[in-house]
C-alpha cells in the first residue's frame, strides 16, 4: 500500500503513473478540456490571463494541452465544491488554533483572515491536477490574485473506496500536523528550514493574508489500490524574508471586525493590500 508523501514535493512511489496510448490521451484531453471550461461561477478569458507579467503564456490555465501523459486514462475528477463547507471548516478551524499560537513558542496572530471559497482558485486547482505531477510546480497568476500559492498532494490505500470527503480531510489533517515544525524564527522572518522538516504547507495555511482557497481532486483505482490526488490553490504564497503573520498580545486584536464563528480570526472582508503586489522573487518553493 503506497504511503502519502510527507513533503509537498513528493508522491508515494507506488502512485507514480505510467504512460497511456496517444488515442486514449487525446480523448481524455478533449473530455477534460470541456469539463474544465464548464466550471460554474467562473468564466475563463484567455486575453485576461495569458499575457500577465509573471507567467505570460506559461500560466497553468493557458497551456493548450496541459493534460499530462503521466495521468491515468480512467481517472475521474471530484468536484470538491460540494464539500466546501467541510473543507473551509477544517482550514479555518486550523487557522483559528494557529491564531492563538500553534505551539508554546509562537505568539498570537493579530490579524489572521478567515478563508472563503473561490471558484477562480478552484479552476486553477483543476488545471493543476491535469498535470498529475507535483513537480515542477506550474506557474500560476491571475489579474485578481497575483500571488497564487498551491499544495498538490496524494493519498493511496487498499480495500473499499472511501468517501471523497473523508479522504480530503485526512490528507489535510497531515498538513495541519506539520504546523508543529514552524519555528519562532520563521514566524518573524520566513526562511526554509535547514533540516528535512518541510514547512511549506503549514506556512501557507498560517499566513495571515490568506483569504481565499479553491480545491479540486482526481481519483482512480488500479490493481485494487485506490489513488486520490488533491490540489488546493490559495490567494497568497509563503513569502521569504517576511513575517508569516503580524503578532499581537491576543489573537484577532488588530482585526477591523472579528469573525463570529472563528473568534480568533478576522471576519470575511478584511483587506490585505499586499495581496495585490507581485513578490515572485520571494516565493517559498
Amino acid at each position: 500500500m503506497p504511503s502519502r508523501s510527507v513533503r509537498e514535493s513528493q508522491f508515494a512511489t507506488s502512485a507514480a503513473p505510467t504512460k497511456m496510448s496517444s488515442g486514449k490521451c487525446l480523448t481524455l484531453i478533449l473530455l477534460l478540456a470541456g469539463w474544465l471550461t464548464g466550471v460554474s461561477g467562473f468564466k475563463f478569458d484567455a486575453s485576461a490571463y495569458c499575457d500577465l507579467p509573471y507567467c505570460g503564456a506559461n500560466n497553468v490555465v493557458c497551456l493548450k494541452t496541459n493534460y499530462s501523459f503521466e495521468c491515468r486514462p480512467m481517472a475521474k475528477f471530484v468536484k470538491l465544491k460540494h464539500y466546501k463547507t467541510e473543507i473551509l471548516g477544517a482550514i479555518n478551524g486550523f487557522r483559528n488554533k494557529a491564531a492563538i499560537g500553534l505551539t508554546r513558542y509562537l505568539m498570537p496572530a493579530g490579524r489572521m483572515a478567515r478563508v472563503d471559497w473561490s471558484d477562480e482558485l478552484e479552476y486553477f486547482a483543476r488545471a493543476d491536477l491535469m498535470t498529475c505531477m507535483p513537480l515542477p510546480r506550474p506557474c500560476m497568476t491571475s489579474p485578481n490574485i497575483p500571488n497564487i500559492g498551491s499544495i498538490f498532494d496524494t493519498d493511496g490505500y487498499q480495500g473499499k473506496e472511501k468517501k471523497n470527503q473523508e479522504v480530503v480531510l485526512n490528507i489535510m489533517s497531515k498538513w495541519f500536523d506539520e504546523g508543529e515544525y514552524v519555528t519562532k524564527e520563521q514566524l518573524m522572518y520566513l526562511e526554509e528550514r535547514k533540516d528535512s522538516k518541510s514547512t511549506y504547507r503549514p506556512v501557507l495555511l498560517m499566513t495571515d493574508r490568506n483569504t481565499l482557497v479553491g480545491c479540486s481532486a482526481l481519483k482512480f483505482t488500479e490493481d485494487r489500490n485506490n489513488y486520490f490526488y488533491l490540489s488546493c490553490c490559495f490567494s497568497t504564497v509563503g513569502m521569504k524574508h517576511t513575517a508569516i503573520y503580524q503578532i499581537a498580545m491576543s489573537a484577532g486584536a488588530l482585526c477591523k471586525r472579528r469573525d463570529v464563528q472563528f473568534k480568533n480570526l478576522c471576519a470575511l472582508g478584511e483587506k490585505y493590500p499586499d495581496n495585490m503586489k507581485i513578490y515572485s522573487d520571494q516565493y517559498m518553493r
